[in-house]
This record gives structure tokens, C-alpha cells and sequence, in this order.
């Protein structure tokens, strides 16, 4: 039992330090480029972000687009 708790402890670390380089910096308070000129063409500067503006500017996206600017928002600190 001991065993299997070290290997399954020692995979977690090795799961954790291979995705430790693809995490973003979480002080981050920028959003891409991309991000920024798609918002800025439907007239949403810099700020505060209404949702519904937002919800209005990514309804040509991918339900999966829509979530990746959204959640670069959000670590951005543009959406709560």
C-alpha cells in the first residue's frame, strides 16, 4: 500500500513539473494582441468590459474561441 502511494505521489510530481512551464504567469495583466483588435473593432477599449458587449463582439466565434478570450480576460482582470 505504501508502494503504490510513493509511485502515485512520485507521478504527481512528475505531472506537476511537466505542466508547470505551459502555465501562464498569473501576474499577467495583459491580453493578447489578437484579443485586444478583435474587441477594439467592436468598440470595447481598455477597462471594464460589459458582458454584454462581449457576449454581442464573440458571437461569430467557436464556442471554444468565445472560452479562451473570456478566460484571457479574466486573468487580465478586465472581467470578474
Amino acid at each position: 500500500m505504501t508502494e503504490r502511494l510513493a509511485a502515485m505521489e512520485r507521478e504527481l510530481a512528475e505531472v506537476k513539473g511537466a505542466a508547470a512551464p505551459a502555465v501562464l504567469n498569473p501576474l499577467r495583466r495583459t491580453v493578447p494582441s489578437v484579443t485586444s483588435e478583435l474587441l477594439a473593432k467592436h468598440g470595447i477599449g481598455d477597462g471594464p468590459v460589459d458582458v454584454r458587449a462581449l457576449d454581442a463582439a464573440l458571437a461569430g466565434l467557436s464556442l471554444e474561441q468565445r472560452i479562451a478570450v473570456k478566460s484571457q480576460l479574466l486573468r487580465a482582470g478586465s472581467i470578474g
